[in-house]
């Protein structure tokens, strides 16, 4: 009888997961605005032209227009030649031959998608020709070497921002500590105490920033609660460098360097890239030939050996599934449930929050790993013992 009521209780659980995540489709979303900019782009073009000159069609594997650089047809309105490919998003024109990526593209008429879009056009451009594929074995990778080129002394920072260090700020440290952080971890932290702002640091091996999360301490502000800064946004935004310029500069002075230039869309899938890889919190700092944790928030990758925080750009986690020793830790919340489960159907090895909880008889609500540790409760044998990668194992989730 218990075998029965387990199955049925998976079967459930199973049927309002799949109802839960199956409502996503984030590419959805980016062909739509994808579809908006070209729009504009053939409303300008053809303006004087019938109807049919502005429209696009859609196919299964892309989306079809008249081509907005050399015209198109001139007799047959309906004929078009131009195509966006859905698989790579690579554009071409079979008429005068023209052939880009689509931000490339978009740029040549003064249109961009947002630095979100980009990152997922950029996803998807690497599953048909990979900048670089996944993370490499080898900590001297070209994007690597980039990151290390381009991380930005503490120093520096710490001056512009006007920020100190959680030594020296009670606030802060009383933060770190409510949280159960060790202090031979607080070298991630620096705070500014004007605005009570956290800057959690994405650090390298040599303490240097490739990236930052802002977190406001002060109940009463009414700025974004979290905000990450990428590379780029720090040197745009904070330094008002051009990162395409320095990128540039760096690959002309590397060994096979500029290759990467003149690939198509090379110094800007070159910027997407570090952008996201400055956005995997300790990304620098892990083995990746050792157990590797991903969880959502960089402070619960603080309490785990060897872990990686996706800082909410939960859509980047694919990005590790061809590792063979990667396991999923996400938030004991619903969309963290969602997550878990779509690993688990993949067979992906997931940490199951309900098999720990009850293994400990927690009745406490806990969000995260670091709950866990703020409540004292952590066991690193049972904590071990509560990772699957069995599809049966759903009705832990």
């Amino acid at each position: 009888m218990d075998i029965i009521i387990y199955i049925v209780i998976f079967v459930i659980k199973l049927v309002i997961f799949n109802s839960l995540y199956m409502n996503g489709d984030s590419e959805n979303i980016l062909l739509d605005n994808i579809e908006e900019k070209v729009q504009k782009i053939l409303n300008n073009k053809f303006k004087k032209d019938s109807f049919h000159k502005r429209k696009i069609e859609h196919y299964s594997d892309r989306i079809n227009f008249a081509c907005p650089f050399c015209g198109d047809s001139l007799s047959d309105p309906r004929k078009k030649r131009f195509n966006i490919y859905l698989n790579s998003l690579s554009c071409h024109c079979f008429n005068c031959n023209h052939h880009s990526g689509i931000n490339s593209f978009l740029k040549q008429f003064d249109e961009e998608l947002s630095i979100e879009d980009k990152l997922q056009v950029h996803e998807i451009q690497q599953s048909s020709k990979k900048f670089e594929r996944r993370l490499s074995n080898n900590r001297s990778s070209f994007a690597f070497q980039l990151l290390d080129k381009l991380a930005i002394p503490k120093s520096i920072l710490f001056d512009i921002l006007k920020l100190t260090t959680p030594y020296k700020s009670r606030e802060c440290s009383d933060y770190l500590n409510s949280r159960k952080i060790n202090i031979k971890q607080w070298k991630h932290f620096a705070y500014n105490e004007n605005s009570k702002e956290l800057y959690i640091l994405n650090i390298n091996s040599n303490d240097r920033i490739i990236g930052m999360q802002i977190r406001q301490l002060d109940p009463n502000t009414k700025k974004s609660r979290y905000l990450t800064k990428s590379l780029s946004k720090i040197y745009t935004v904070i330094f008002k460098k051009d990162l395409s310029l320095l990128i540039e500069r760096l690959l002309k002075s590397m060994e096979n360097g500029e290759k990467y230039i003149a690939e198509e869309d090379g110094v800007e899938n070159i910027i997407a890239n570090l952008d996201r890889l400055s956005g995997l919190f300790n990304i620098m700092n892990v083995d990746i030939n050792k157990p590797l944790t991903i969880v959502e928030g960089p402070i619960d990758s603080l309490c785990l050996n060897n872990a990686i925080a996706l800082q909410g750009a939960t859509k980047l986690n694919n990005y590790f599934d061809e590792l063979k020793m990667v396991r999923f830790l996400f938030d004991n919340d619903k969309i963290g449930k969602e997550h878990t489960l779509n690993k688990l159907k993949s067979n992906k090895k997931v940490f199951l929050w309900e098999l720990y909880l009850s293994k400990l008889n927690i009745k406490n609500k806990v969000k995260d790993i670091n709950d866990i540790f703020k409540l004292n409760l952590f066991n690193i044998d049972v904590y071990e013992s509560c990772f699957s990668d069995n599809e049966f194992d759903a009705m832990f989730v």
